[in-house]
């Protein structure tokens, strides 16, 4: 009697089902690995374009040239890289915004997502001048109500008075995410805005950084953006201890 024989096909359900976990397994060791490679690669881009324009502004400033950010900025031929006033500069990296700031007549350019976490409350100062724009009444009458027929006062965030409500306002408006400290001074027609990280009593007498602008009475903001460092004071006018950042300090007369 002849015996029946049956060709085997395809696969069955228990090598599918190893195919598919040797698959899985693969691919939990591959996208970590892409993915970190994508952020490095991203990283690079992003650091060679900063200091390829902070080597143009040296140069720029060694020869006596009159800094102009938009025409440089455009003449580094990164596609999509465009100046956007206040030292603000998009396009020159992957995932962040650079920031152009200078101290002691010297640039650098930082940016929002791979500066080491320098300066995460620079956002977007192009739009500073809402303090002065009437288009946002809260902000704008609290803002001028602290600073009505005054001169030489400043507001700080840490104060009792509009501090908090004027830097929630000014977080929104100018889109800075987590906490942070602000100090605005008025000298005449002209606002000092400084911002830093957030500061407390802790951190009275310790040196901290800052980013400083200048704006006028018309919400024109200065294209240089400054960085500094001042020293935490502690602030006990109002019969309270606040910390404050002692830059266009004046202390009171006894």
């Amino acid at each position: 009697m002849e015996e029946n024989k049956r060709t085997k096909s395809g696969f069955t359900l228990s090598e599918l089902l190893i195919v598919v976990a040797i698959v899985a397994i693969l691919a939990m060791i591959s996208i970590p690995i892409f993915t970190s490679r994508m952020e490095a690669a991203k990283e690079n881009t992003c650091t060679y374009n900063r200091k390829t324009l902070q080597r143009v502004l040296m140069t720029e400033q060694m020869t006596g040239n009159t800094i102009d950010m938009k025409q440089i900025v455009a003449s580094l031929g990164i596609d999509g890289a465009e100046y956007k006033g206040v030292g603000k500069i998009t396009g020159m990296c992957p995932e962040g915004d650079c920031t152009v700031i200078q101290k002691d007549g010297v640039y650098r350019v930082v940016c929002s997502k791979h500066s080491e976490g320098e300066y995460r409350f620079i956002s977007d100062p192009t739009k500073m001048n809402v303090l002065v724009s009437d288009d946002k009444k809260d902000l704008f009458e609290r803002f001028h109500k602290f600073f009505d027929k005054k001169d030489n006062v400043a507001l700080d965030s840490t104060g009792r008075n509009y501090g908090q409500q004027t830097k929630e306002r000014l977080a929104e408006e100018l889109g800075i995410k987590g906490d942070f400290y602000f100090r605005i001074f008025k000298s005449g027609n002209e606002y000092r805005i400084y911002i830093s990280e957030p500061i407390t009593n802790e951190d009275i007498d310790k040196q901290i950084k800052y980013i400083q602008y200048t704006m006028d009475d018309k919400g024109n903001v200065a294209d240089d953006v400054k960085e500094g460092e001042a020293k935490v004071g502690i602030n006990t006018w109002d019969g309270t201890n606040n910390a404050f950042l002692m830059v266009d300090f004046y202390p009171k007369e006894k």
